[in-house]
């Protein structure tokens, strides 16, 4: 707390008096020095400094003047259409938005989007349910302009009312902060009072889709539609294939280098005029090695052309002159030692290392970790044989050891019927080789090194495997409380009261194992559609445990999940699915 004198502030405020003394000066002139060290006490009359208002057309016209940016000719029109509305070309902020990729040469408003019927959107700003609604709107016509691709419905129970985002504004249509949308027959019936009045969305918003499979779609119709791949500022051209005399040096331990490869990377200028100019990448071969080249593209239609055995010794040629003169103009520095060759030659992207890692003869490459492995939905060509025939090649021996799992087809044969059929949708624990108490034994002393608990982007947390899990593998047990259904229903209503988790697992129609209280791990794991996991009800000493078992090999880090088979409920109770995977429902009941 600080203590001073009122009277002498008041005395400094008003200059003092003509006949003070040395004494008072020197009291004076300390007071300045702690006048400004000492606190100011805030109050509500305090108000904010004035700022100038940002005009936003003379930002963009400014914007546009520096000409940073590769664009296209004005004179070329935009004819991306939205699925949804028909309307050409990104909408106004206030109303459609910008245009979202949907598909390949498909693409919807922003607004058209996540207003539709049956479309979500999770914390990370994706978009689901986008493909389902697309597809039910392009059998719904509109209320008000009678045209198919109507998506939005009234919220009004037995209204049938469908209109585009746009129609719904021009028919007085209230939209309401819970994502609610009522026609102008039934304002009257919203519960919601907070009514928006502006669309524009300004934080990032994506549309949920399976990437790989659309970026196998783009490989597959390169050359006949001319689609191309974009990741940011790199432009995929060319995949490149590895021959069997390129396996021992052209790759490191983090990037492979196919022959052929061949990319276009947006970067600055080496003139130095505050622009940016295309750099092609390509890898070709030299006597047997890796060779790296760079051409510069201009806009004078000058070209520098650089070559180099390493990928970071040409890049850095490439850069000398852009370093040097943002040196000499006094411009922001250029941290060149810490961009790799190979991130601009984008060998360490995650979609193109999958595709250079579903190259036949990746798995011959020695000292390189794979990281991502064969994407099973790429068509790549198959490996050139040099003497033209596959059955003249010398076999070469694989660094990677078959990867042995406890279902040996040895044992699959023996209990196999007479017949010789097998059913492969038998229960996992028939399949095992070993002892199920002796595989049981060894679950409870390894567990905790089988799995670790984190976040996960499923949701909330989520268990995770520890190590690589081969299939069939006890994982974790389930524990809780043995209970009946009568309690069961009983704790249900105790748990939904007090808003806690329920974390139940059904054993059979009289029993159910509560883990809600007195649980382990095994309940963090979350739902799939596609699980790596089966929960299967094993009897030991004449006592059930529900196991979860691989269903198929989980490698180090790699998420545990499995299907929670709810039963099916009508549309007021049914909780969305978030897995993510190629084959979700969408719920979970």
């Amino acid at each position: 707390m600080e203590i001073h004198d009122n009277s002498f502030d008041k005395q400094y405020e008003e200059g003092g008096t003509k006949s003070s003394t040395l004494g008072t000066l020197s009291k004076l002139n300390a007071s300045r020095r702690r006048k400004s060290l000492r606190w100011k006490h805030w109050k509500q009359s305090f108000e904010k400094k004035p700022q100038a208002d940002r005009n936003e057309s003379l930002s963009y016209k400014l914007y546009l003047q520096l000409k940073s940016t590769i664009s296209p000719p004005e004179h070329i029109c935009d004819k991306r259409c939205c699925e949804f509305c028909s309307e050409f070309g990104d909408g106004a902020p206030e109303y459609r938005g910008r245009l979202l990729n949907l598909d390949i040469d498909k693409w919807v408003h922003i607004n058209c989007a996540l207003w539709s019927c049956d479309v979500y959107e999770t914390c990370d700003g994706a978009l689901h349910m986008v493909q389902d609604a697309y597809a039910k709107g392009k059998k719904t016509n509109c209320f008000f302009c009678k045209k198919l691709g109507a998506t939005i419905k009234c919220h009004q129970r037995n209204c049938n009312r469908y209109y585009h985002f746009y129609c719904a504004v021009e028919s007085k249509c209230r939209f309401f902060a819970d994502k609610t949308v009522y026609c102008s027959k039934h304002l009257e019936s919203a519960s919601c009072e907070i009514v928006l009045e502006s669309f524009k969305i300004s934080r990032l918003v994506f549309i949920k889709r399976d990437e790989l499979m659309q970026i196998s779609r783009v490989l597959k119709d390169q050359v006949d539609k001319g689609y191309i791949l974009r990741v940011g500022s790199l432009i995929f051209q060319s995949l490149g294939q590895l021959m069997p005399r390129h396996l021992s040096g052209f790759h490191s331990s983090t990037a492979v280098y196919p022959p052929g490869y061949q990319v276009k990377r947006i970067f600055w200028s080496p003139n130095g005029d505050n622009t940016r100019c295309f750099y092609t990448c390509k890898i070709t071969e030299s006597f047997g090695a890796p060779k790296f080249s760079i051409n510069v593209e201009h806009k004078d239609e000058s070209h520098l052309i650089v070559e180099k055995d390493c990928p970071k010794d040409v890049w850095q040629e490439s850069l000398k002159s852009i370093r040097q003169l943002r040196e000499n103009n006094k411009r922001i520095k250029l941290f060149d030692d810490y961009i790799t060759g190979e991130d601009l030659f984008g060998l360490l992207d995650p979609w193109i290392l999958r595709l250079l890692e579903s190259l036949p003869g990746i798995d011959g490459m020695k000292n390189y970790k794979i990281r991502y492995g064969r994407c099973p939905y790429l068509e790549l060509p198959l490996a050139i044989n040099p003497s033209g025939c596959a059955r003249t090649e010398l076999v070469v021996r694989s660094r990677f050891k078959r990867r042995h799992t406890l279902c040996t087809s040895t044992a699959i044969s023996a209990r196999a019927p007479a017949g010789g059929v097998f059913d492969t949708h038998q229960s996992y624990t028939k399949l095992f080789v070993h002892s199920k108490t002796a595989q049981y034994r060894k679950l409870k002393s390894e567990w905790r090194s089988n799995i670790y608990l984190g976040r996960s982007l499923i949701q909330g947390l989520g268990l995770f495997a520890r190590k690589n899990i081969e299939k069939n593998t006890m994982v974790i047990e389930y524990i809780g409380a043995m209970i009946r259904n009568e309690v069961a229903n009983k704790r249900e209503r105790i748990y939904q009261k007090a808003n806690h988790g329920i974390y139940m697992f059904r054993i059979d129609p009289d029993f159910v194992v509560d883990a809600t209280e007195d649980g382990g791990l095994a309940r963090y794991i979350n739902h799939s559609c596609q699980p790596n996991c089966v929960a299967e009800v094993v009897t030991f000493d004449s006592e059930p445990r529900i196991i979860i078992i691989s269903n198929r090999r989980i490698d180090k880090g790699e998420e545990l999940t499995y299907d929670y088979k709810f039963e099916y409920e009508d549309d007021l109770n049914k909780i969305p699915c978030m897995c993510g995977a190629p084959n979700c429902r969408g719920w979970m009941n």
